[in-house]
């Protein structure tokens, strides 16, 4: 109904001039959009976690990258319309523009993280789809929520997961703290890809459809990992990239920084009361001068944010990390296992997880979400790191993060359970010696 509504009253009606070009989504349209984002990749460029062809390989046994990529594109353009030239024209930017930053996030993959190139986006994109296949009603939701038609909502699906992690690469060129590729990469798609978005749609729709699609997508960008109380902030920043914080003795640091980033400020208040969120870095690292909201919410408000938050909670597996990563780790496990490097909790905590699946019931209208582990789990269990500042079992400290991170968010009211179990039995032959500390 919405939806109909939609196309009764926005969508624009025009038909195609004589020099359009009469194609959809068909084909002609998809390889020539293919080929454009292949010549936008620079030649010879190797990146360090996968083959220097990694965007046209398949991947997952699925459609490779530039395909996912032109896919989540075209579904900007409403199904069964023509296409013109001027649009097609900006359709071919945009897919150009996308592939360079998500070829860029790859190959400047940050090394002191567990992954966050591509590869992690694409999962990511394949866990949030997996969600909205199984629960069907989330779309509804968000097209009401949103008043977006359907096809537009797929998009964001789609493009959410896809971009969540682009910031990275500036966040560590500019040397700020691990929250800031939130903000960096709600700035990239602001500048890079925003104002071509808002062309191709505003070619169907009213301009505030597309200027609505595109602050969905920026606002789940920036607040993907809106899931942490460090702090209370008593100011708010309404910013062109999304509302943050900050507290009195920066406003003034905040105002005359923000103009030389390029993000514009178009107001600020001072809260009635203070408001939790995570800490964020203005000018240098953890000088903690900015806040990110934290936002708890649930599924019926707000399916898409709740979606990217288990989707890319779900990637916390054994694969996520690189080749260079599992070998490091590897081989930390034939010494003896001291944590000495809170850093390395992370590659090692990774180890010992096999798959995370979310499991819903829709007797009780709950979301499970499943961890199994590999036969790694009980040779680890000696092993110990810290979790907020309490002794932990290195082979749980993930699993403690999914728990802390879906606490922030609820499905129908009720909270997001995490069960543990192992894959498999584990041969006495597999388990390996490990010196105990």
């Amino acid at each position: 109904m919405i939806s109909q509504q939609l196309q009764r009253i926005s969508f624009k009606h025009i038909a195609a001039p004589l020099h359009s070009v009469s194609i959809t989504r068909d084909e002609s349209l998809r390889s020539q959009l293919e080929s454009a984002a292949f010549e936008s990749i620079p030649m010879f460029c190797q990146p360090c976690n996968g083959p220097p062809n990694f965007f046209t390989l398949p991947f997952d046994s699925q459609e490779h990258p530039i395909q996912t990529i032109v896919s989540a594109i075209l579904f900007l353009i409403p199904p069964n319309t023509p296409v013109t030239e001027t649009t097609e024209k900006k359709i071919i930017r945009l897919t150009q523009k996308m592939t360079i930053i998500c070829h860029t996030q790859h190959i400047q993959d940050p090394p002191i993280y567990v992954s966050h190139d591509f590869r992690h986006s694409l999962r990511v994109h394949r866990h949030m789809i997996g969600l909205f296949k199984k629960l069907p009603h989330l779309y509804e939701i968000a097209k009401q929520n949103h008043q977006l038609p359907h096809h537009l909502v797929d998009a964001c699906v789609r493009l959410i997961p896809l971009l969540h992690d682009i910031g990275y690469p500036n966040q560590m060129i500019h040397q700020l703290q691990k929250s800031n590729h939130t903000i960096e990469g709600a700035r990239l798609f602001k500048n890079q890809m925003e104002p071509l978005m808002e062309s191709i749609i505003s070619d169907y729709y009213e301009p505030h459809i597309a200027v609505r699609c595109n602050a969905i997508i920026r606002k789940y960008i920036l607040y993907h990992g809106s899931d942490k109380k460090e702090d209370t902030f008593e100011i708010k920043l309404d910013t062109a990239i999304g509302v943050l914080y900050t507290n009195t003795p920066h406003l003034k640091n905040v105002l005359e920084c923000f103009p030389t980033q390029g993000i514009t400020i178009h107001s600020y208040e001072v809260l009635d009361r203070k408001e939790p969120g995570r800490y964020a870095d203005l000018a240098k690292k953890n000088d903690n001068k900015l806040g990110i909201p934290f936002l708890p919410t649930d599924f019926k408000d707000d399916p898409l944010l709740c979606s990217t938050r288990i989707a890319d909670n779900v990637d916390s597996q054994q694969n996520r990390l690189t080749s260079v990563q599992k070998k490091d780790a590897h081989y930390r496990l034939t010494q003896s296992p001291i944590i000495s490097n809170l850093q390395d909790r992370y590659s090692l905590g990774l180890m010992p997880i096999e798959t995370i699946t979310v499991e819903s019931n829709p007797n009780t209208r709950s979301l499970l979400v499943n961890v199994k582990m590999n036969e790694l789990y009980n040779q680890m269990n000696t092993i110990q790191t810290v979790f907020n500042n309490m002794p932990i079992a290195v082979t749980h400290f993930f699993i403690e993060r999914i728990k802390e991170a879906l606490n922030s968010i609820t499905y129908f009211d009720k909270p997001i359970a995490v069960s543990v179990s192992q894959i498999r039995p584990i041969p006495s032959t597999l388990i390996s010696k490990v010196k105990k500390n």
